[in-house]
């Protein structure tokens, strides 16, 4: 009897400890209605504008081209941006309303990966969706590395792209050699 009592109160230590340190869910991850003003001050500056340029961080903005269904998609913010710029349909989008990556308790770690390689077995963070919510397809929060040439730009991948869509110059480029954000 003692050694099963001795089990549970391990069962239940464990099952504590667990939900202590388990990742918060990806809905957490998330805060909208940030003044333009008082971006970079609660967020994690994840990229840079050109090789040493200005810091980025990582937005979200829902938006529908005409004729098209709405999704939500991931991008970059500066504090010097009026809105959220996204990468859609060949050119760049900047968005007024929009949503941060919360700073306190979301560490992100970046997985190498290249040519629309999305790894499975990574708790990727979800930067939203592409189509209807129900149906879309997911979309995930990437980088760009130096090598690309752009700085660290902030952007969006999902199956079948070929790589990391980024908005850059007033134009969607793709970049093969990219990191995905997991946490």
């Amino acid at each position: 009897m003692k050694l099963s009592a001795w089990l549970l109160g391990a069962a239940l230590l464990f099952i504590s400890l667990v939900s202590i340190v388990r990742p918060s869910s990806a809905v957490d991850q998330w805060i909208g209605n940030v003044p333009i003003g008082q971006v970079g001050r609660e967020q994690q500056p994840w990229g840079t504008d050109r090789p040493g340029g200005a810091q980025l961080f990582i937005c979200r903005a829902s938006y529908a081209a005409p004729g098209r269904h709405k999704g939500m998609h991931p991008g970059k913010i500066r504090t010097d941006f009026h809105g959220c710029h996204i990468s859609y349909g060949g050119v760049e989008v900047e968005l007024p309303q929009f949503e941060v990556v919360k700073r306190d308790g979301v560490i992100l770690r970046w997985l190498p990966a290249s040519n629309g390689q999305i790894p499975a077995g990574a708790n990727y963070l979800p930067g939203g969706f592409e189509g209807t919510e129900d149906g879309g397809q997911q979309l995930f929060v990437c980088r760009t590395t130096e090598r690309s040439g752009f700085g660290v730009q902030l952007g969006k991948i999902r199956r079948p792209f070929s790589g990391c869509h980024i908005p850059y110059g007033g134009i969607e480029r793709v970049v093969g050699e990219y990191e995905l954000a997991t946490f």
